[in-house]
């Protein structure tokens, strides 16, 4: 009645028949990512969006995929008081693209979710923009220098 091919040939189907409903039940959210650091991540049309205590984090990069930026603890001890923070920059630096975008994400979310006002200052004169030209050492508040 059951001869060895039809058991082998069933046994193909019945592991060809469920592999198709693992890969279909487990892709019912598109947007759904797997875990980072213990956080849920969504993809939200171009943006990587991570749910966290103080809000949403949105970035345009996954975040294993980012280097580990790391932060000396004085850099923590100037944030934590500061009401204000100065976001220095060089307009010339080649990539002043992804600063505009960094600061502007810096200064809208990052500093905003931590209670903290965000200002500009720029490194050296430019006629694109109006902002004061500081450096560190002359800066009357705490400073974030960001540079390529």
């Amino acid at each position: 009645m059951f001869s060895a091919k039809n058991i082998i040939s069933l046994f193909f189907v019945l592991l060809m028949a469920s592999s198709i409903l693992a890969i279909w039940n487990g892709s019912d959210d598109s947007s759904s990512l797997p875990d980072y650091n213990g956080h849920k991540i969504k993809l939200d049309g171009n943006y990587y969006v991570i749910k966290t205590d103080y809000g949403d984090v949105y970035g345009y990069t996954y975040p294993s995929y980012l280097e580990t930026i790391e932060f000396v603890k004085s850099l923590s001890n100037a944030i934590n008081p500061a009401g204000e923070i100065i976001i220095l920059f060089d307009p010339d630096d080649e990539y002043i693209n992804y600063i505009e975008l960094f600061r502007s994400e810096l200064a809208q979310r990052d500093l905003y979710n931590l209670g903290k006002t965000a200002s500009f200052a720029i490194t050296k004169e430019n006629d694109e923009y109006s902002f004061p030209v500081l450096d560190c050492e002359s800066a009357p508040v705490a400073t974030i220098y960001l540079r390529t």
